[in-house]
């Protein structure tokens, strides 16, 4: 049987890298998207090497405004990952990247007659960029939206967070609404919270600014020693092989209308990370904060509910934070030469 086809963008980033490595063991081919720029750093990568025969890569640019033709030829489904980071760029630039991106990739599939597309999406879509619902002991669900305003977005002055956020709602809803509007589409997305987990090795290593989530728990590995604990985010998390799984099954479930899929493994918070570290790696603890002062969490902690993907995706039995935050700290441990950290 010929190998499916599927095409990933953004495949030089975090969850893109495992998606790639989930898709090969399954028996996909992959044809991935990625700037020119790292284009002949991606094809002399060990993922590149050691899979010639299953993982290609093509240059694309600028997500929004590219001609995906080339890269869609034979295709069978599309992964789209790629996503602006919190911070880069203006708002106008972030939204139009986020939107305008999701709705090009989608667009130029259909048009080409494939009809099978998973789209990266985040938790952060289902509650309002203020976040002022996590601690208000409320159940985030597949039909659970943030509400934001345009104009608000591009000409109010947010943090570089909450404006990532927006920008998820506003892609996700534009990709629900081509959906809508295109009934052959068999558009399924993934909304997990915060992703943690191991670097991904067999890829160009990342700059310590684009580890993502990954920043968090490195900063509980470096710096001055007995500095304070930094602030805790929304304790949710998911690993990042754990929302690598969630998109390559969601390739296999059969056509519906409305396949948006929260998956969270639970909550932790920083303070567990550390004692846990200082446990698991003992040569590690006079690289840790101090938990003197550390403050507990807010109010009543929200829950996200992974029902639907429990259902559809078969995830039940996720990673653990403890070997997520131990396999994440030991990988970075390993490449901070490389990293520059």
């Amino acid at each position: 049987m010929t190998k499916q086809l599927v095409l990933v963008t953004g495949v030089s980033g975090y969850v893109a890298s495992y998606v790639v490595d989930v898709l090969i063991k399954e028996g996909y081919a992959v044809r991935g998207t990625v700037r020119s720029g790292k284009l002949d750093a991606l094809r002399t990568a060990p993922i590149s090497t050691k899979n010639s025969d299953k993982f290609s890569v093509v240059a694309i640019d600028d997500v929004a405004t590219a001609d995906f033709t080339e890269a869609l030829k034979d295709v069978n489904a599309v992964i789209h990952v790629a996503s602006p980071l919190a911070g880069n760029g203006t708002p106008t630039e972030t939204l139009n990247s986020a939107r305008n991106g999701t709705l090009n990739v989608l667009r130029q599939a259909t048009a080409q007659g494939i009809y099978k597309v998973v789209v990266t999406s985040s938790w952060g879509a289902a509650l309002d960029p203020t976040m002022d619902d996590v601690y208000n002991g409320v159940t985030y669900t597949a039909d659970s939206w943030g509400k934001v305003d345009e104009n608000d977005f591009l000409n109010g002055t947010h943090s570089p967070f909450w404006s990532y956020l927006a920008a998820k709602i506003f892609a996700e809803k534009a990709a629900w609404e081509f959906a809508k509007s295109n009934p052959s589409l068999d558009l399924a997305t993934i909304n997990p919270p915060f992703i943690y987990g191991p670097l991904n090795l067999d890829f160009p290593l990342p700059t310590v600014d684009r580890l993502g989530p990954n920043m968090r728990l490195h900063a509980l590995i470096s710096g001055e020693p007995g500095r304070p604990l930094g602030p805790q985010v929304p304790p949710f998390y998911v690993d990042v092989r754990d929302v690598a799984l969630a998109h390559v099954r969601a390739l296999s479930v059969p056509p519906a209308e409305y396949k948006r899929y929260l998956v969270s493994a639970g909550h932790f918070t920083f303070k567990e990370a550390v004692n846990y570290i200082a446990d698991a790696h003992p040569e590690l603890r006079p690289r840790l904060p101090s938990l003197e002062g550390a403050v507990p969490l807010a109010g009543n902690l929200s829950t996200i509910d992974a029902s639907k993907a429990a259902v559809d995706l078969k995830l039940t039995n996720y990673i653990p934070w403890q070997k997520m935050v131990d396999d994440a700290v030991t990988s970075m441990v390993k490449s901070e030469n490389n990293l520059k950290l």
